[in-house]
């Protein structure tokens, strides 16, 4: 059975390609067939996955229409892992004109049902059809939120969205659909850190108890074209090991939902 999970969160910023890339990577590391599937119009989860997308490849758009998703998946460097990047194209636009609107994505991805054991989706930092498709699609989201306070602000905003939009899926059970990792910690600024938590607290267990720390060893892997599992293992030093060790303790999290 595929297992489909779409990050998401309407603020920019909070980490939530990291997330989804790394959760991903985690997951195929973890020895699961995943595909990494980019729904940002930015494009950023191929290369940092370490893949460069051939030329020629369909638009994403365009397989999500006609059902071939399969033909724009690309094998990344990590065991297990393959990738639909995005596509700049990619808008709200796409999906306005097709006969099922909402539910194209999971049309499409049904059709490749038994060659993944699990699908990570990359959502647009906002809540429109694009994102209404990725929820469509989903078994459950994942919403990333630092100790920002618009970051917590859209938090909410998002819950509320992505509750409203299940109720188009009476299969699910809202209550345990979403849940929060918390990311970009930094340890030094402990009064916000404290609000944070204050404000999460009525979540309750729908919060991850890995919480991820900022560090550079993420921006230095995206720029040689790597993983930070990767980065980590040839540096060692620094926070990169930290970092690596957290986003497997969330990967381990997440199986453990199952």
């Amino acid at each position: 059975m595929t297992v489909t999970i779409a990050v998401t969160q309407q603020k920019g910023g909070v980490a939530k390609t990291t997330t989804a890339i790394h959760l991903a990577a985690g997951l195929a590391r973890a020895g699961r067939r995943t595909l990494l599937l980019d729904l940002d119009p930015q494009a950023p989860a191929a290369p940092g996955a370490g893949v460069q997308p051939p030329d020629g490849l369909i638009p994403l758009a365009d397989a999500i229409a006609a059902r071939v998703l399969a033909d724009v998946i690309v094998p990344a460097p990590t065991p297990n892992l393959f990738v639909a990047p995005g596509d700049p194209g990619l808008e709200p636009e796409s999906f306005a004109a097709l006969p099922n609107r909402a539910t194209a994505l999971r049309l499409a991805l049904g059709d490749l049902r038994g060659r993944f054991d699990a699908v990570v989706i990359d959502t647009p930092p906002t809540l429109d059809l694009v994102t209404l498709n990725a929820v469509m699609a989903a078994d459950r989201a994942i919403l990333p939120c630092d100790a920002d306070a618009e970051s917590v602000r859209s938090l909410g905003r998002t819950f509320r969205t992505v509750q409203t939009y299940l109720t188009h899926r009476p299969e699910l059970d809202p209550a345990g659909f979403c849940r929060v990792v918390v990311t970009q910690v930094d340890a030094r600024r402990k009064v916000l850190n404290d609000w944070l938590d204050d404000h999460l607290a009525p979540l309750g267990a729908a919060v991850y108890e890995t919480r991820v720390h900022r560090s550079e060893a993420f921006p230095k892997a995206r720029a040689n074209g790597e993983t930070v599992y990767d980065y980590a293992a040839r540096h060692p030093a620094g926070t990169a090991p930290r970092a690596a060790r957290e986003m497997g303790a969330l990967t381990a999290e997440v199986l453990g939902d199952e």
